[in-house]
């Protein structure tokens, strides 16, 4: 049965979106905290399914969310970041039901969504990125697709909702190369622009040189152009600090204070260097039992230390994610659930593990391990034979 007047969520939603909504036209929400309004059970992920209805029901009320399930495919976290906006058209009219974006605009919409991620992926390497910084990241983006890419209001109105969710989110990583159902863009004009971005801010730090290896691998640009564009970089002033940066360009230097950037607990890198800790603990203990063995034959045994899972099998790949990985091997074909359930018996999350599995994937072998296809997972396992 089709809804007669004003959607009963309209206004929780535009409760929930605050002065900020009302004035901007965006805000940022969480997506459990919007599907709470539509009555959705909290769980630890909404399946694409129920995302795509969810985001149909909005569109009822007359607001879009970014991430839109109905343009990605994907599933949604409970706790993922997202970005409420009001639709230029307003509400889906009486009588009527929501409509579903055209095969152009979702064309349009990988492209561009891949891109402005890219982009922030980089330039969040080196800190939080300003406002005036990723409006103009965005009007750049704009100038790379033909005249006629966002054509109207509704396109425009997501493109900057989805600005909007890379430069307040965060963008974690870039896991998927370039779309193959986009439209075609000139990948020289992002290389360029990814190289004009880095060189306005002056200094290049370790992390951001690695995001730009990262982004000139999802684009499939040669390395050694990234060598050519650093190296001009350098000769122009720009100063390199911290890892191998300064190492063929120049004498490295220490990375300056920077008393700006907000503090962040790297979790990956405690929880890799906890395990090298055990390592060497365990070592330790063995060598010093053996010793006190020789002198004390009657000692009782001591306890077997609990060794840490081996990693030598995916050189590079976060600890924590080692056993996921280990069981998504064991068959080409999860269902989502199911691939969730695994998730859980090994403490992690399902779409955070997958990406970072992705992007081990193609640094070591320069492709992508475990596809999301709909409410399945598809895992390339003829790749680790």
């Amino acid at each position: 049965e089709l809804r007669r007047g004003e959607h009963p969520s309209r206004p929780q939603l535009e409760e929930m979106g605050g002065q900020e909504l009302k004035q901007t036209g965006y805000a940022l929400a969480k997506v459990g905290a919007v599907a709470e309004l539509f009555d959705i059970p909290e769980r630890e992920s909404i399946t694409p399914l129920m995302a795509k209805r969810l985001a149909s029901s909005l569109q009822s009320c007359g607001f879009g969310i970014e991430p839109d399930a109905r343009y990605t495919g994907k599933a949604c976290r409970w706790d993922e970041a997202a970005v409420l906006f009001t639709l230029p058209g307003g509400a889906t009219p009486e009588g009527e039901l929501p409509s579903e974006p055209s095969a152009a605009e979702m064309a349009s919409y990988q492209s561009y969504a891949f891109l402005m991620r890219l982009a922030f992926h980089v330039m969040q390497a080196a800190g939080p990125v300003t406002p005036e910084t990723a409006a103009h990241i965005a009007n750049r983006i704009a100038e790379i697709f033909p005249p006629d890419t966002l054509k109207n209001a509704e396109e425009r109105a997501r493109f900057k909702a989805v600005t909007e969710l890379a430069a307040r989110g965060g963008v974690e990583a870039v896991s998927v190369r370039v779309p193959t159902q986009g439209i075609a863009f000139d990948k020289n004009a992002v290389r360029r622009l990814l190289v004009e971005l880095v060189a306005q801010q002056g200094r290049i730090g370790d992390a951001q040189e690695k995001a730009l290896a990262l982004a000139w691998k999802r684009l499939g640009l040669d390395g050694k152009s990234l060598k050519g564009e650093l190296d001009s970089l350098s000769s122009h002033g720009v100063i390199f600090f911290g890892g191998q940066a300064g190492s063929g360009r120049g004498e490295k230097i220490p990375p300056p204070p920077n008393t700006d950037v907000p503090f962040a607990l790297n979790r990956e890198a405690l929880a890799t260097l906890l395990a090298d800790t055990r390592q060497v603990q365990a070592a330790l203990n063995e060598a010093m039992a053996e010793d006190e063995e020789v002198g004390m034959p009657d000692e009782v045994a001591a306890e077997p230390e609990v060794v840490p899972v081996a990693v030598e099998e995916f050189p590079g790949l976060a600890p924590r994610f080692v056993p996921l990985l280990r069981s998504l091997l064991e068959q080409d074909e999860w269902p989502e659930v199911d691939a969730q359930k695994l998730a859980r018996e090994n403490s992690v999350m399902l779409s955070g593990a997958v990406e970072a599995i992705n992007e081990w994937g193609f640094e070591k072998l320069d492709a992508q391990l475990i596809w999301e296809d709909g409410e399945n997972l598809t895992v390339e396992r003829a790749l680790l034979k």
